[in-house]
């Protein structure tokens, strides 16, 4: 809808997923933004300055690129007055921090499927559930992902369940990954073949997946 009436010097050689999921799960999205703005939204030098991290995948080139291409997809849905989803959440957000929750609260939050859901969204939980000892639990499949712009790992939750969750908190502590590793559904033959691709997925993406041991039937 958006990619091809971006300039194409931009895009040029460009996957537009990646782009995408860069935009809604990093610049809008991410944990960093969130700590480094109030609307949410990572500023050009401190998105940049991420080429440092281990888990980059874009140089600070790229990055400027990327900036560049946000700017005009922002541009582009506020002229036809339409919205992201990053824009409902980070909208939440401000009024959430600002207007507070009057709303009734939650002692215990079980979130499945989490793997589809962006950091900023996982955390609108913090403002209906204040049971940071034991009131969240979190799952998820490190093989599927069918959510748009979604790009995350499991670390990154229990970081952001750290940051924003439990710091400042006399309580509460983060607790052991388990692994449900038997599967009731497939068998082994399916199994195996899907291991197979998330070992090469291990192999050549070390930093951007969980390793887990194999799944048994």
């Amino acid at each position: 809808m958006y990619w091809p009436h971006l300039n194409n010097k931009l895009t040029a050689n460009l996957e537009s997923s990646i782009v995408y999921t860069e935009i809604m799960s990093v610049i809008k999205g991410g944990l960093t933004a969130s700590e480094v703005a109030h609307n949410g939204i990572i500023s050009r030098e401190d998105y940049v300055a991420l080429c440092d991290s281990i888990t980059s995948i874009f140089d600070a080139k790229k990055r400027e690129i990327n900036c560049s291409i946000f700017l005009q997809y922002e541009k582009i849905k506020m002229e036809k007055g339409n919205f992201d989803l990053t824009n409902l959440v980070n909208d939440l957000h401000q009024r959430l921090e600002f207007e507070g929750y009057n709303g009734d609260f939650m002692d215990y939050v079980y979130i499945d499927e989490v793997q589809d859901l962006t950091i900023r969204q996982i955390m609108l939980f913090k403002y209906v559930c204040r049971n940071v000892h034991e009131g969240y639990a979190f799952s998820r499949d490190i093989a599927q992902a069918i959510a748009k712009g979604i790009g995350f790992r499991f670390e990154d939750i229990r970081w952001l369940f750290f940051r924003k969750f439990l710091l400042g908190s006399e309580k509460g502590k983060l607790s052991k990954v388990f692994q449900l590793s038997e599967n009731f559904h497939t068998h082994t033959g399916v199994l195996n073949l899907a291991q197979s691709v998330v070992n090469l997925l291990c192999h050549f993406f070390p930093l951007f997946v969980d390793a887990l041991s194999p799944e048994t039937s």
